[in-house]
């Protein structure tokens, strides 16, 4: 979820402002595709971990995926640039903010700032 928050990012530095998204649409694919792979993965987050970050609209998340899935073609992207401007960056300080999780007694998913101080 983590590293397609970055890629939305990216773009955003590849691509540039919201004229620019509204206009290209290699620059909504790119972004589209990554804000759906993170709500595939928000739909997959176990009920425990979802009340661990209450700060994160989850239902919103899994819902844009949704959207941006199933009603591409209806899709109103000024308002999508609401999410990548004000949502990717609140999501991005959530999971930083986010300490070791046990999944599994195998594995361990971390915060993106605990895996570089190891």
């Amino acid at each position: 979820m983590y590293k397609f928050c970055l890629d939305v990012q990216e773009a955003k530095r590849t691509f540039g402002g919201r004229d620019n998204f509204v206009l290209n649409r290699v620059y909504q694919n790119a972004v589209l595709y990554s804000l759906e792979q993170i709500g595939e993965a928000a739909s997959r987050i176990d009920l425990w971990l979802i009340r661990e970050i209450p700060e994160i609209p989850w239902k919103n998340v899994i819902g844009f995926r949704v959207n941006a899935a199933h009603r591409y073609h209806h899709m109103d992207f000024a308002s999508a640039w609401i999410t990548i401007e004000n949502d990717i960056p609140d999501l991005i300080r959530a999971l930083e903010n986010l300490g070791p999780i046990d999944v599994s007694e195998d594995e361990i998913i971390q915060s993106p700032n605990r895996s570089k101080q190891s």
